[in-house]
């Protein structure tokens, strides 16, 4: 936590209750529209939490609260259109831009049920919004005393003062001046009932500072996507009707690639706004997750709300290739954009797909708000995953805000029973949280360990090229950002520096960018009898019961710039390693539903049988039309072929397995057109979510045959258990003490539905008590 100067006058602080807690009211004698330059003047009084609730009585809880100002702006939609002559439906969609203006809603004052004006005095609005650097910093006064606070909020509170809300009387809660910041046992009380005070507000109001010269077209383009567009299909019809190409040349094919006919200013104002801080930060996923749809999102004196956002964001993730690409891509030699649409979220060391990132966040956030109970466990666990990578990626001021900051999120309040305690170290927070995850032995946290990722070799310097290429006139197109690549060697990820042991998860040290296998797999089926024969945990060993199942054999390189020349990695016999799944056709099949993990990027499972396509050896020709080489990091199934073709997996090279005849497609269900690509969307799908899964993976064959995907730090040799607990095969490495070391997650094709019960019985695998350091 972060302190407060107090110039002068120190403010003091009476001590809270444990129902109790402190609003600020602000003066607005100044009148409705007062100075900037005129100074805050604020008053802080402690009220009973439970006298403030976000409705009253005779109220009705979905009564619309809509923020003072809301649709003042008139924004020209038409300006966000670029009509091309040369386009079939020009005429159509000139006029179609010279129609479109804003309707702009006069609203009536908000009135209760008695015909009255809300009486806004006896409630509050809990502000959302990032603390900013320390400096500079701008003075306000607080109960006659003079208190120093951050730029972002000081602006905020400049914006806050005009709101007609506020003249009514309506009180704030602020969190750096309703908290004693230098009472951490206050702190740590309040922090635990954060999720009650946004859950209780009048009004949830997200900051998102002061506006930019881009912010009126950034929030045009969002008002438009979620006012005229609305729905999905409805958004898909109008790109599909009005959409251009753009021409991108490279050292080995021309590509067109299709875009929605919006300006290029259109594309960059939405990057600017998605890549806003506010959207980085930690305590949005609690604080969005209490507040109401219609919570306003306020940049200046722009506003949209909740609801606005979440459909906005869900468009352009809808219209990836025509609008969200265009929004945060890579552009490589010559203006190539690459396979960046497929894999723009596992690239490392810059920022580039910050916005692509930010509104994936905006949509997890928004399927965190949707979740229920749910039957077991294992189903909370499963279902907090992708909140705990949000949390781990986010930004905050302390990092045992990490922990702290997400438990009031709901689907782990209902898996945690840790309070925030500021007087632990570090190390100590994140043990306790990890060990409070698994105290009822249900190991699914397991998952998100990770430890460090080697070298690659970037063999390119990567620079700014023109604009992309349009036949005809130059430049034109978006003008996309380039990350600057220094040639040479790169660290993908660094060792964990903070001494934890293997099985704690690390929230502070990033992982590499991997995507979060979404299914719920369950290959500790059957295992709910086993019991350990020793009791107890240690302060940092972890005891746990499990099936060792097979051994890692066989390693591919886990990027095609993988510095360490030895990878792929096979072991002295790897031709003479069993086939597990009977025939070529069972491990060709087995092979290919291991690069999707078996599911879609939805988590649906198993994988469709036409996802077999994904064998066809046009996608994995590294100079072919689908899978252009990558000038650095190469994520596509032709980059993976170029360096990992001698690979042996179950006996048999992969450039053995991938070669197959168009029969085989045909009757598995995979189509292919004219020898040159996928004729369906769901193959195109299957091919991007391929290169996603495998992005910073290793491929691995077994000793027994069998083919799977693992973290990049495994080596051969590594065991491959079940653990009782955890749906996921996990990695295990000896160490000379005779415990072992956890290495991280393994799907393992052939295992991930309980099948170790018929090893068992059959005597290929065995049951062990394991202590993991």
């Amino acid at each position: 936590m972060d302190n407060i100067s107090h110039p002068g006058r120190r403010l003091l602080y009476d001590s809270l209750g444990d129902d109790e807690f402190r609003l600020l009211s602000i003066d607005t004698s100044l009148g409705p529209q007062p100075s900037d330059s005129e100074l805050i003047s604020c008053s802080l009084a402690t009220f009973k939490r439970s006298e403030y609730t976000g409705a009253l009585d005779g109220e009705r809880q979905e009564t619309a609260r809509l923020w003072p100002g809301f649709e003042r702006i008139n924004y020209d939609y038409s300006s966000l259109f670029r009509p091309k002559r040369r386009l079939k439906n020009y005429t159509r969609l000139r006029n179609y831009a010279q129609t479109l203006s804003h309707r702009q809603i006069i609203r009536p004052p908000q009135l209760n049920d008695h015909g009255l004006r809300y009486e806004l005095k006896n409630r509050y609005i809990a502000l959302s919004y990032v603390w900013g650097p320390p400096k500079p910093a701008k003075a306000v006064m607080v109960n006659s005393c003079e208190v120093e606070v951050r730029e972002n909020l000081y602006t905020a509170l400049l914006e806050l003062r005009r709101s007609d809300w506020v003249r009514q009387g309506i009180k704030i809660w602020i969190d750096t001046l309703c908290i004693n910041q230098e009472d951490l046992d206050e702190a740590a009380r309040q922090v635990r009932s954060m999720r009650d005070i946004y859950m209780n507000a009048w009004q949830v109001v997200a900051w998102l500072g002061p506006p930019l010269p881009s912010t009126e077209v950034a929030y045009a383009a969002v008002l438009w996507l979620a006012r005229h567009m609305e729905t999905g299909d409805r958004f898909k019809d109008f790109v599909q009707l009005y959409k251009g190409f753009l021409t991108n040349f490279n050292m080995w094919s021309i590509r067109t690639d299709p875009y929605l006919l919006w300006r290029p200013e259109v594309f960059s104002a939405l990057r600017s706004f998605f890549a806003n801080t506010y959207w980085q930060r930690l305590w949005i996923l609690q604080e969005l997750g209490m507040a109401r749809i219609d919570a306003p999102i306020l940049c200046g004196r722009h506003c949209a709300s909740l609801q606005d956002i979440f459909t906005a964001a869900k468009l352009i993730s809808i219209c990836e290739r025509e609008v969200g690409s265009h929004i945060s891509t890579v552009s490589g030699l010559f203006g190539q954009r690459q396979d960046m649409v497929a894999s723009k979220d596992r690239q490392f060391g810059d920022d580039v797909s910050t916005p692509a990132r930010q509104w994936g966040r905006i949509l997890q956030i928004m399927k965190m708000r949707e979740q229920k109970y749910f039957a077991t466990a294992r189903e909370h666990q499963a279902a907090a995953l992708p909140a705990f990578e949000l949390a781990r990626s986010a930004n905050t001021t302390d990092e045992r805000d990490k922990v702290f900051g997400i438990l009031g999120i709901f689907c782990i309040s209902q898996i945690a029973s840790i309070t925030p305690d500021y007087g632990l170290g570090l190390s100590e927070t994140f043990i306790a949280f990890t060990r409070d995850l698994i105290h009822n032995n249900d190991l699914t946290i397991l998952r998100l360990v990770h430890h460090a990722v080697g070298d690659v070799t970037l063999k390119w310097k990567r620079f700014a090229p023109p604009r992309e290429f349009i036949p005809g006139k130059m430049p034109l197109g978006p003008n996309w950002s380039v990350p600057q690549f220094p040639r040479g060697r790169r660290e993908v990820t660094p060792p964990c520096s903070h001494q934890l042991p293997s099985w704690v998860i690390c929230w502070v040290c990033s992982p590499a960018p991997l995507v979060l296998l979404p299914s719920q797999y369950h290959a500790d089926h059957g295992l709910d009898n086993l019991q350990s024969s020793r009791t107890g945990q240690g302060a940092t060993i972890l005891r746990v019961v499990g099936v060792l199942t097979d051994h890692i054999a066989t390693l591919s390189a886990f990027n095609d710039s993988e510095a360490d020349p030895a990878y792929p990695w096979n072991c002295d016999d790897a031709r003479n390693l069993p086939n597990s799944y009977g025939d070529l056709s069972g491990l060709q099949e087995a092979l290919w539903r291991t690069i999707v993990g078996n599911s879609t990027s939805s988590g649906e499972q198993p994988a469709s049988a036409s996802w077999a396509a994904l064998l066809g050896s046009h996608l994995w020709n590294p100079r072919g039309f689908n899978s252009p080489r990558s000038l650095g990091l190469g994520f596509g199934l032709g980059a993976f072929m170029a360096r990992n073709k001698y690979l042996v997996l179950g006996g048999y090279r992969l450039s053995e397995l991938i070669p197959i005849s168009a029969t085989y497609l045909l009757i598995h269900g995979g189509l292919i057109h004219g020898g040159r690509g996928p004729s369906n969307q769901s193959t195109s799908e299957a091919r991007f979510w391929a290169s996603n899964v495998l992005a910073w993976r290793r491929l691995v064959g077994t000793q027994n045959g069998r083919v799977g995907l693992a973290v990049a730090a495994v080596k051969e040799g590594d065991a491959i258990f079940v653990l009782k607990g955890c749906g996921m095969p996990m990695v295990l490495r000896p160490t000379i003490s005779g415990r072992w070391t956890l290495v991280g997650e393994c799907y393992v094709h052939g295992i991930m539905n309980g099948e170790v019960l018929e090893d068992l019985e059959r005597g290929r695998a065995r049951t062990m008590n394991i202590e993991i350091e």
